[in-house]
């Protein structure tokens, strides 16, 4: 059964150990004050994401924007990175403690998101359909594809990402992801 994209983390998939227990600084991969869990699933459908991102200064947090295509890097906000082994764009989805949804490709594909805030943390779920990345399917098992999962938090001003490196988007600084 697919997760409903709520935000709220409660479905079984979510429960399971994250694929990346915690993100690290970008600029040197040393540890984060503000810990950052990813889980990762797929069905012939698309890819489901989801963050849990602790937040001790809640009251600190920015989430001023709310439409669709807004800059939500000056938001506190998670961004996920996919590069298809079969295409050669990096695509980035970007999501803020509100919701509101950004990519880098027109922000007219039809893919969904959602967050949910409580006392210590804020959490994020994402579906992207394969046709939004122009494709028709899952990769075939044992196809690797580049990936980058990043986290910008305003009041420590701590840039976080699964693999260190120049910027989120540098196809240097991508990890990979093996689909089985």
């Amino acid at each position: 059964t697919p997760p409903t994209i709520d935000g709220k983390l409660t479905e079984d998939v979510w429960q399971q150990t994250p694929l990346i227990p915690e993100l690290r600084l970008l600029a040197d991969g040393s540890a984060a004050t503000e810990k950052t869990a990813v889980w990762m699933a797929y069905d012939k459908q698309g890819i489901y994401v989801a963050l849990r991102c602790r937040e001790s200064q809640m009251s600190k947090l920015v989430a001023k924007y709310s439409q669709r295509g807004d800059p939500l890097y000056l938001d506190d906000d998670v961004e996920l990175f996919i590069l298809p082994s079969e295409l050669s764009r990096v695509y980035q989805f970007a999501i803020n403690p509100l919701g509101t949804q950004s990519d880098n490709f027109g922000n007219k594909a039809d893919w969904k998101a959602a967050a949910h805030r409580v006392a210590d943390e804020w959490t994020v779920e994402v579906f992207i359909p394969f046709a939004a990345l122009g494709l028709t399917g899952p990769p075939a098992g044992g196809l690797a594809w580049g990936m980058q999962f990043g986290r910008q938090q305003k009041a420590k001003r701590e840039t976080t990402s699964w693999t260190p490196g120049a910027s989120f988007i540098s196809k240097e600084s991508l990890g990979e992801i093996v689909f089985r």
